[in-house]
């Protein structure tokens, strides 16, 4: 992979070659892979042009006796391709972070401190009896109990403008955050509606897990098959997200999604499971970066009588406000880079497997008869 993307120029061909290998456009002097709607990354250096006929427009027949890549693509060039996607539109993608995420993590981190702040939970050992003492403020525990779902439907858009920008990045046309950030905006319905109904599949099925747990512990047996019909889900429900940001109005985000990714399910399983540890450890790594500003806030000792425990929720929230905000900061800026990793890999898995666009929703000059020309483009201006 060379790193450098593709953006069509030239007049096409008189027809739509079907997926294979031909002669590479941007002059290299190999072979390139067209996967039937656009160039791809892969490329290969033989064998010599006289065996393949070019039909005067640089479009042949594909590479003599070379089988075609895997739809997905290599695990390394789509790895290093979404790091250096995130990293190059840092840039694009901190805005959107502060739109979508800090916006409503620092005002709810302070409802969280002033509506539990002065909680007190007592716990008798002996009996096994806990008893919660409600101190804090009522307003304000109504503002975190509404910053609830309010941080959850911001996500979903905050997916959607990355998606948005690295597509856009991808087909060689970048755009300004805020283009992305106002597409994402303009579907707001369909993309909330399509990603709260696929997070409800989630929760149903976790609710009924445990709902069957508590009724009778024998069933505990079956947490690993709800874990396993989860994962499933997951992978199969990848691109609902996807599709309802960036394809046409009339196309099922749901059934899109499950044709998608049933081309190469086992391939697609691992890099979800890469994104996820990604994200993971993003989401980690800041968190422990903010834990010391929340330690130091100095929160009240638990005090021990007899069997008894008493504990206020400023042992877990700290003695002060701000710097409770503080390292609650950091960790929306690890779910911010979180979401870019998440968002973007899978941008680019949707679109190596063949997901398409709303025709008209990217200022490109499109010709249904076949693929244009390609030269070489920095999509990192």
């Amino acid at each position: 992979m060379t790193g450098r993307l593709l953006i069509m120029s030239d007049p096409p061909p008189p027809s739509n070659p079907p997926p294979g290998w031909y002669p590479d456009p941007s002059g290299g002097g190999g072979y390139r892979w067209w996967d039937g709607a656009s160039w791809t990354e892969t490329v290969d250096a033989s064998p010599g042009s006289d065996q393949i006929d070019t039909g005067g427009v640089g479009f042949g027949g594909p590479h003599p006796g070379a089988a075609g890549p895997s739809p997905i693509g290599l695990f390394g060039p789509w790895f290093s391709e979404t790091f250096r996607l995130a990293v190059n539109r840092a840039g694009h993608f901190l805005p959107m972070i502060l739109v979508f995420v800090l916006s409503i993590s620092v005002p709810t981190s302070f409802a969280v401190w002033y509506a539990l702040r002065d909680t007190v939970l007592t716990f008798d050992s002996a009996t096994g009896a806990a008893s919660i003492d409600y101190g804090g403020s009522m307003p304000w525990l109504l503002v975190a109990i509404v910053s609830v779902p309010a941080s959850l439907l911001l996500s979903f858009l905050a997916n959607a403008s990355v998606t948005r920008q690295a597509w856009a990045v991808q087909a060689g046309l970048p755009e300004p955050w805020s283009v992305s950030v106002g597409h994402a905006m303009s579907r707001w319905g369909r993309i909330i509606s399509y990603s709260v109904a696929r997070t409800a599949v989630y929760w149903v099925l976790g609710g009924v897990l445990l709902l069957a747990v508590g009724i009778s512990p024998a069933f505990i047996l079956a947490v690993p098959l709800g874990v396993v019909l989860g994962v499933f889900l997951w992978v199969r429900f990848a691109f609902v997200g996807t599709v309802a940001a960036l394809g046409a109005p009339t196309e099922g985000p749901f059934a899109e999604s499950r044709r998608l990714s049933g081309i190469q399910f086992g391939p697609l399983l691992g890099r979800m499971l890469v994104l996820a540890f990604v994200a993971f450890n993003m989401i980690l790594a800041f968190g422990i970066i903010g834990a010391p500003f929340t330690a130091i806030a100095g929160g009240a000792q638990s005090t021990v009588e007899g069997s008894t425990e008493t504990v206020r929720f400023n042992d877990l929230l700290g003695g002060n406000a701000a710097v409770f905000a503080l390292g609650s900061l950091f960790n929306a800026i690890g779910l911010g880079a979180g979401y870019v990793m998440s968002a973007a890999g899978t941008t680019l898995l949707y679109r190596n497997l063949g997901g398409s666009v709303e025709p008209g929703s990217f200022d490109v000059a499109q010709d249904e008869t076949g693929p244009l020309q390609a030269t070489e483009h920095d999509s990192d201006r």
